[in-house]
């Protein structure tokens, strides 16, 4: 199975990468009637994580981009499996808790 990011494994395995950018959310025709936000504060990790901490300064550092045939960065980054979904639903439920979604405005995100 593919590790190249593209929301785990919304794309079918051992495809050309063409055909997981093709399955980006940024191709939906409804990509463009979101509200795009800018990043302001760096992602912080728990103590005792040190794996996600060690992927995230390879990923702010540009350290685990994937190569192509001929050695050269290209836009994928590979991800651990621990991070792969098996469908859409536990997407949703991993980034939207039950509580969030059923009172939205109530929520305080810290």
């Amino acid at each position: 199975m593919s590790s190249t990011f593209a929301l785990g494994r919304l794309s079918p395995p051992n495809l050309f990468p063409f055909s997981e950018i093709s399955a980006s959310v940024k191709n939906l025709e409804v990509f463009n009637l979101f509200e795009r936000r800018v990043l302001t504060e760096n992602m912080r990790t728990k103590e005792g994580e040190v794996e996600l901490r060690e992927f995230l300064y390879q990923v702010g550092n540009g350290l685990n981009f994937e190569r192509d045939a001929k050695g050269r960065k290209t836009n994928f980054i590979k991800l651990p499996k621990e991070m792969f979904v098996d469908s859409m639903q536990e997407l949703i439920d991993f980034c939207f808790p039950r509580d969030v979604l059923a009172d939205p405005m109530r929520c305080k995100f810290t």
